[in-house]
């Protein structure tokens, strides 16, 4: 066997890496991975120096310049093209068999499903790769880390799997286990390990996007297991060719206290050209906007009383030494004196005066606005550090570690803050809006166009005002011809003067013709250049979130100060971009909700303690584009709101009942808290307890067109969420027409027309059934006194809106279109109608109102109003499953196998989310994957168990850990049923229907079809089977199936023809009868042919005529009606419940009655009334088709399970 040392194997690996960072051919993502672990090689094979210039150089450029020649050169010659095979003494050396097999699951679904399926898992193997590449490039592989990757390893195995690609499930799974022995033994890949992992990991991203490996990942993995293990890889197999020694490393040495070091030893210098400077400086601004923001959190941090010392201490440290990397001395110099600062406050272990953190604030605010520049002023943040120093003097009397507040006075309530003053105004708008410069060009770029579309504008104007002069002269010329005496011309002078007009008429067409052509493209120009100017506009209104974050991040401080609570503040989102106006209106109301977080959701730290919890409260503010709209988050780790404390409250003001208040839902419960005046507080103070907040915020956030909503876990915290959206300014409108007027609804809020059969006017509580979703229906014709025009069998439109992340109907009458509008204001006599938010121009001139969605959105769910126990009308109760896995692949393909079942399904990504929503909404069955973040699968279904409210839910456990330790992990968690991945839709809808059997949650009525074109047999069917949940279909809705010719000897024989018939033609089940009548003096005729005895085209009076005929002069007149029924249950089979009923009477001499059909006025019953003279109800129990339907009931409730 050849052997061949770490080093060769580490080389080969660097020339792969070099060769994709130098050629920079490849995704950026491809050159982030390859560029680190060309760092990790050249530190490995003893150079740190060109280590240290490339990742040096990476950072700095980001991956967007080429190799500069001063690390091209040495990086080829470091790393020259192996000239040995060394991928293939690897597969020869380390060839392992993984003894976990992965199924094929892409042959269970259709084309269709699979390719939708491939797309979901292409966008989520991005996503994980891009994750995966950010682990690498931080190169520190930590236990957390490693965890990550495990986790993503796994869920691309299963997902993998799921849609059929089976090479890379199976590539994921060497990776998988590769990662699991470190994650479960708890220890981190060797450093000699890192370049193996890196190609490892490279390896299975280019297969991810399609490409073929260049390496064999499981004996390369199997290397890197090797290197684990030995102290020095080098020597693993045989000896390392002799190399140069790399100069010895002086060992870093602890920095003294007072000493400042560069960070970039002075051998490095001729490494930072001007270019790379330069790149280095915009590396800079970004690090030093980082550390200036932790500045920021920690002044709050210390503020609180935090022990952030160190932290502010480190934080300007780093700063001056990154600054005089890049050459701002200035910058370099702040920070030291900042350092200093801080490091004396270490040294005496003591807290600075309260009034000193407003200068820090100051000093950290001068060293923001002037980033990145030469120089600045340094005299005015001496000052402000001096100042700092002088107030901390003067305070005595305080022990280690404790903030003061100043000479023992109280502290008095935060001062109005610019920001403030800027809410308080914020109904005065803005005076000012910042524009940039590019943005005004772009205007009046389409300024200068739209003078030259005016001037074509009024040059088609003038051509229009010519033509229609030349029209009116030939139009009086030609009427002139007309009325002239036609003794004064020949016919010739009058067909030449004819032809004369005719040919100026044709010109003046063909000049109408072209200017009009001309027009139409004027228009087009005119319309493309006003949405431009409109799209610009829109833009100029635009900013991102970072002000409003700020006001936020203030004021909680300020009510934190106040109430003497420590509070952690953290936010994502800033650079959301969203409408000033929007942000403008938006910043009371999430004011309003930062302080009642701090009021109510933070804990003090006893309460904290008393609950388990660590650390100072939490408080977090997230932003982030969800389409057309943007969703904040606003969630606290405090107590929650207790829905049986608000229940207490609206029953002793009277709003709601004590039985109505326990049977209302917790969702709905909780909207109580926008009610006007609601609050829990029996007493009030500076920040809550008046009832005159969240009402506020709630009419606040609708005056935009958003929504505000609350979620509360008990002792977990709550989270309020406001959706609004992006911009106020409503461009295009949904018109529609209601009565005899036209309205409009923003199309923001569309999401599509349904079209509904009604069979009478819809009223306030109806909900229809719209995508296995049932949804409320506002009925704007009964708010509006609008008599609905129902017409049986047409259907009505319905506009599906969305609003608040929920989805409800109007109804209109019908719909004009989309359209490009203008919106107004409304005067304050129309405001007052809360239906209409403005009024639009229409093209033809005139106002139509449009209509405020928030208010619709309020009557379609109201919570405690005039709809609260309106009446619900839908045909199903389908239940609901929770699905859980981390794969978007496998949450999209359990969910389509599932809803496609009839099961409603609500999907989520890790078992934290799931916990939070099995405790806001109710569900029949958790399904779940075991490997997630946050929560993981075992700790999910221990967590459901352990709860009382939710311990009875089954759960189902869907992963591709096989493993029997796995297994009886999962039962001894308390899940009912394991399920292996890949998914197998059969296997997992036998799994789920074991627990939650379909058909005990559907109750919709079932269609049977009855194979006859009678509808009076139709109806008496219908009333025979009233008391199940069936509709019975006559023929007549099939009026273009042919004929079944009934041909056979007997009744059971031709009711068997005719339901299988009906059935393979419907596709339904089907129910099918032949009767007749027999008398016996006739032999059994009519018999088969009851309905053919007088002729194929006669009657009912005929067939009785020849009857009566047939039977004069008989004295044995005994006669019975006879019913055969035939039920096909599954048009798929040719299975058929076959019964029979008869009733005796005998033939009358005249007809007599009115109600009956067929022979039914001459069949005399033993009362002496003949069947035709009895009630539709009577004959319903008596008649022979009433005995034969008795004894295929049994078998009809079989089939819509009501009998087992």
């Amino acid at each position: 066997m050849n052997s061949l040392p770490y080093g060769a194997v580490v080389s080969a690996i660097g020339a792969t890496f070099f060769g994709v960072v130098s050629e920079r051919r490849a995704p950026v993502h491809h050159l982030e991975l390859c560029a680190h672990g060309l760092v990790r090689c050249c530190a490995l094979l003893g150079d740190p120096a060109l280590s240290h210039k490339l990742e040096t150089f990476w950072k700095a450029s980001g991956g967007q310049s080429p190799l500069p020649s001063l690390l091209k050169e040495p990086l080829a010659e470091k790393f020259p093209p192996s000239t040995e095979d060394i991928a293939g003494w690897l597969r020869a050396t380390f060839s392992q068999t993984s003894t976990e097999e992965v199924s094929d699951g892409g042959d269970f679904f259709d084309k269709e499903t699979l390719a939708t399926l491939l797309e979901i898992f292409q966008e989520e193997a991005r996503e994980i790769v891009l994750e995966q590449v950010k682990i690498h490039v931080r190169g520190t592989f930590s236990e957390a880390e490693i965890a990550e990757l495990f986790r993503y390893a796994h869920t691309l195995k299963g997902a993998a799997a799921t849609v059929g690609l089976m090479d890379l499930s199976r590539a994921a799974l060497v990776l998988e286990s590769y990662l699991r022995a470190h994650r479960d033994g708890q220890t981190g890949p060797s450093k000699f390990s890192h370049p193996l992992l890196d190609m490892a990991t490279w390896q299975f991203i280019r297969l991810t996007e399609g490409s073929p490996e260049l390496w064999n990942n499981e004996s390369l993995l199997a290397f890197a297991r090797a290197c684990d293990i030995v102290p020095d890889p080098f020597s693993l197999f045989a000896p390392a060719p002799p190399a140069s020694p790399a100069p010895p490393a002086s060992p870093a040495s602890p920095v003294p206290q007072g000493e400042t070091r560069e960070e970039l030893p002075e051998e490095e210098a001729p490494l930072l050209d001007d270019e790379l400077t330069a790149l280095l400086m915009e590396v800079f601004k970004t690090e030093a906007e980082e550390h200036l923001d932790a500045l920021d959190r920690n002044l709050e941090n210390l503020a609180k009383g935090q022990p952030v010392l160190q932290d502010l201490f480190r934080t300007t440290h780093t700063l001056k030494g990154a600054a005089g990397t890049v050459g701002l001395s200035w910058v370099r110099e702040a920070a030291h004196r900042l350092e200093d600062y801080f490091e004396t406050l270490v040294e005496k272990n003591a807290f600075p005066h309260p009034q000193s953190l407003q200068y820090l604030f100051q000093a950290a605010s001068q060293l923001r606005a002037r980033l990145g520049e030469k120089s600045g002023d340094l005299k005015v943040i001496n000052d402000l550090v001096v100042r700092a120093q002088a107030l901390d003097e003067q305070v005595t009397g305080s022990g280690p570690n404790e903030p003061v507040s100043g000479s023992g006075e109280a502290v008095p309530g935060p001062v109005r803050t610019p920001a403030e003053a800027e809410i308080a105004d914020a109904s005065q708008g803005p005076r000012f809006t910042q524009v940039p410069s590019q943005q005004l060009e772009y205007l009046f770029n389409d300024a200068e166009e739209l003078v030259l579309v005016r001037t074509q504008l009024e040059k088609s104007r003038d051509e229009f005002q010519s033509i229609s002069s030349d029209l009116f002269l030939s139009h009086h010329t030609l009427r002139a011809f007309l009325l002239e005496d036609r003794n004064t011309m020949t016919e010739a002078e009058r067909l030449e003067r004819l032809q004369e007009v005719e040919v100026e008429l044709a010109e003046l067409i063909n000049n109408l013709e072209h200017a009009s052509s001309l027009l139409q493209k004027e228009c087009k120009s005119l319309q493309s250049l006003s949405q431009r100017v409109h799209h610009n506009l829109v833009e100029l209104r635009v900013t991102d979130l970072e002000l409003i974050f700020l006001k936020v991040r203030q004021a909680i401080r300020d009510a934190a100060f106040m109430t003497r609570k420590e509070v952690e503040f953290t936010s994502e989102g800033e650079g959301v971009e969203l409408d000033k106006g929007v942000i403008q209106l938006l910043s009371t109301p999430l004011l309003q909700i930062a302080r009642n977080a701090v009021a109510h959701g933070a804990e003090t730290p006893q309460e904290r303690k008393a609950q388990g919890k660590s650390g100072p409260a939490r408080i977090h503010l997230s932003a982030r584009q969800e389409g057309r709209f943007i969703l904040f988050e606003l969630s606290d780790d405090g107590p929650g709101i207790d829905p049986g404390q608000i229940r207490k409250r609206l029953v002793s003001l009277g709003v709601l009942d004590s039985v109505t208040a326990e049977k209302t839902h917790d969702d709905d419960i909780l909207d109580a808290v926008f009610l006007p005046g609601f609050t829990t507080r029996e007493t009030a103070d500076n920040l809550s307890g008046r009832g005159v907040g969240l009402d506020l915020v709630r009419n606040q956030v609708r005056k935009i067109g958003g929504e505000v909503s609350v979620k509360s876990v008990s002792h977990k915290g709550c989270t309020f969420q406001i959706r609004v959206p992006l911009t106020t300014v409503i461009s295009q409108a949904m018109i529609f027409r209601l009565g005899q007027e036209f309205y409009g609804i923003p199309v923001t809020y569309v999401i599509e027309i349904f079209e509904m059969v009604a069979s009478r006017a819809i009223e306030p509580g109806t909900r229809i059934l719209w995508k296995k979703e049932s949804i409320p229906v506002v009925p704007l014709h009964y708010f509006f006194g609008i008599e609905q025009q129902i017409i049986f069998k047409k259907t009505i439109p319905i506009v599906i809106l969305e609003h608040g992340g929920r989805h409800f109907g109007i109804t209109v009458d019908s719909l004009i279109g989309i359209k490009d509008v203008t919106t107004k204001s409304i005067n304050h006599i129309l405001s007052s109608i809360q239906f209409f938010s403005g009024a639009l121009v229409s093209g033809a001139g005139t106002i139509q109102l449009m209509f405020d969605v928030p208010f619709l959105a309020n009557l379609a769910r109201p919570v405690f109003g005039l709809q609260m126990h309106a009446k619900r009308g839908s045909l199903y109760s389908t239940p609901r499953i929770l699905v859980c896995d981390d794969s978007k692949s496998v949450r999209e393909a359990a969910s389509r196998v599932l809803t496609d079942a009839g099961y409603h399904t609500v999907i989520v990504s890790d078992g934290w989310e799931a916990w939070n929503t099995l405790h806001n909404e109710e569900f029949d069955l958790l399904l779940t994957d075991l490997e997630m973040p946050r929560m993981n699968g075992y700790e999910l279904v221990q967590e459901v168990k352990r709860d009382s409210l939710l311990q009875d839910i089954p759960i189902v456990v869907l992963s591709s850990r096989t493993g029997e330790t796995s297994r009886d992990r999962v039962k001894e968690a308390g899940a009912d049923c394991f399920v292996t991945k890949p998914i197998k839709p059969l296997v997992l809808l036998k799994a789920i229907r074991e627990y939650l059997p379909l058909e005990e949650h559907l109750v919709i009525r079932k269609i049977l079809i009855f194979a006859t074109h009678n509808s009076g047999k139709a109806r008496e069917l219908q009333a025979l089977l009233s008391s199940l949940s069936i509709d019975v279909w006559g023929l007549d809705r099939f009026p273009e199936l042919p004929d079944v010719v009934e041909d056979q000897e007997t009744f059971e024989k031709n009711a068997i023809k005719k339901a299988l018939t009906r059935a393979r033609q419907t596709g339904l089940p089907t129910l099918a009868d032949d009767s007749g009548l027999m008398v016996d003096v006739l032999g059994g005729e009519p018999g088969v042919h009851s309905a053919r005895f007088a002729g194929e085209e006669a009657d009912d009076r005929a067939r009785i005529a020849l009857l009566l005929e047939r039977m004069k002069g008989k004295t044995n007149r005994a006669a019975r009606f006879v019913s055969a029924i035939a039920f096909c249950p599954n048009p798929s089979s040719d299975q058929v419940i076959v019964v029979r009923g008869e009733v005796e009477g005998t033939i009358g001499v005249t007809p007599r009655g009115e109600h009956g059909f067929g022979y039914d006025p001459v069949f005399v019953l033993a009362g002496g009334r003949t069947m035709a003279e009895i009630s539709l109800e009577e004959k319903s129990e008596i008649s022979h088709r009433a005995r034969a339907f008795e004894n295929i009931l049994p078998h009809l409730k079989r089939f819509v399970g009501q009998e087992k």
